[in-house]
């Protein structure tokens, strides 16, 4: 009975807003791109994926909404969540080789 009032208060408390169950780590954005109508899903994101593939890296595409802290309407081209920060600097310093502009992010991934 005591942790089905802590379940309760907690639901009660927490703001309609707010996500649960999603998992915070460092990931490697390897390109955060915005579409427009005149450019193709297709093209945005193999661009990027290409380039780090050059690198060894593999990276997938996500859409923002998977995460707290990325733009509505962007495709984050990255990796993770590694997890150590030491294996993520190991990527990036690879990675620039190819895709100058990547960089590392702690986020909050909620999944599909």
């Amino acid at each position: 009975m005591r942790y089905a009032l802590a379940l309760s208060f907690v639901l009660v408390v927490a703001p309609a807003s707010a996500r649960v169950g999603g998992v915070e780590g460092l990931w490697l954005v390897a390109h955060p791109l915005e579409g427009d109508a005149r450019t193709s899903r297709e093209i945005i994101v193999n661009d990027p994926v290409r380039f780090a593939a050059r690198c060894g890296i593999k990276v997938d595409s996500y859409p923002a909404e998977q995460f707290d802290g990325i733009a509505p309407g962007t495709v984050l081209v990255g990796a993770g969540p590694y997890a150590s920060d030491r294996a993520a600097k190991s990527d990036l310093r690879k990675i620039r080789r190819c895709v100058p502009a990547a960089n590392l992010r702690r986020l909050m991934y909620y999944g599909e």
